[in-house]
């Protein structure tokens, strides 16, 4: 008798714990995952992109990888300084800025697919601030951790895909007014950049970066090339580079990135010019916030 009543209670002991596994697994299904308790991720992946984007929802699953186009930018090259003739304003090194010339850079592309039937070149900033009612301002800065949007500098769609660049100044060669017009040109079809968003006008084409003298972050300027298996996206003017972007997916046959720095920000540039090293080290997606004195 007494086993048996010993074997009873081992016996229902054990249910009790299979029991108790049971539920901890079911709450840990239902319950969201906390930050401080979820595992690094260095970067999404095929088998984390689930759980990357739950833990960070402002954080969109790469594109998937294309075969690659040969791009290469004028005097910009991948994870460096932009140079400042390229820039849309520059510092005045009073801890201001003063237009520069806004030149559009050099563009050549080999390798793109035979089958394209036309090409697309984006130029966009990921860092542009959110929020901008401290940009600019004395006394105030922007945090580098601050919430960022893109800023489309460039949408040229319906390039021929006989054509193999542009030449420097071919789009801008200075600041004009009220910005550029948009629509067809000989080497394709011109949208409107986000400075319409700023201020009042067209600004079709090449505008290049002018970021807040005040913003903490170094900012990123993607020139992308698409070959697309489309001759025309076909869009109503003025195309903005969200339309574009919609309009290409399903299409892309193939991609060229090339990636150059800017900042107008008087603490960054001292950073950088006091650590050359630290100049050759910037990658793009990088986040560095200099040291105050």
């Amino acid at each position: 008798m007494t086993m048996l009543v010993g074997c009873n209670l081992k016996e229902n002991l054990m249910k009790k714990i299979a029991l108790s596994t049971l539920l901890a697994s079911c709450l840990c299904v239902a319950m969201p995952l906390r930050a401080e308790e979820a595992p690094v991720l260095s970067q999404p992946g095929p088998a984390n992109d689930m759980l990357f984007n739950r833990l960070h929802p402002e954080t969109k699953t790469p594109e998937k990888p294309y075969p690659l186009i040969d791009l290469k930018v004028g005097g910009i090259d991948d994870g460096k300084i932009i140079p400042e003739k390229f820039a849309y304003c520059k510092p005045d090194g009073k801890g201001s800025t003063i237009n520069a010339d806004n030149i559009s850079p050099a563009i050549h592309w080999l390798n793109a697919p035979e089958e394209a039937k036309s090409l697309v070149l984006l130029v966009v900033d990921p860092d542009v601030p959110a929020d901008f009612t401290d940009a600019n301002k004395q006394g105030k800065e922007i945090p580098a951790q601050s919430p960022r949007q893109d800023f489309y500098h460039w949408i040229l769609t319906d390039i021929p895909p006989s054509l193999l660049g542009l030449y420097e100044g071919a789009d801008s060669h200075d600041i004009t007014p009220g910005g550029k017009q948009v629509g067809k040109r000989s080497y394709g079809v011109n949208g409107k950049n986000d400075y319409a968003k700023v201020f009042t006008g067209t600004y079709g084409g090449y505008d290049g970066p002018c970021p807040p003298w005040n913003d903490l972050r170094l900012h990123h300027y993607h020139f992308i090339l698409y070959a697309l298996d489309v001759p025309s996206l076909n869009l109503p003017n003025p195309i903005t580079g969200l339309q574009v972007k919609s309009s290409m997916e399903g299409h892309i046959l193939a991609k060229g990135e090339v990636t150059g720095t800017y900042t107008n920000n008087t603490r960054w540039l001292n950073q950088l010019r006091n650590d050359a090293n630290k100049v050759q080290e910037l990658v793009p997606g990088e986040r560095f916030e200099p040291e105050k004195k």
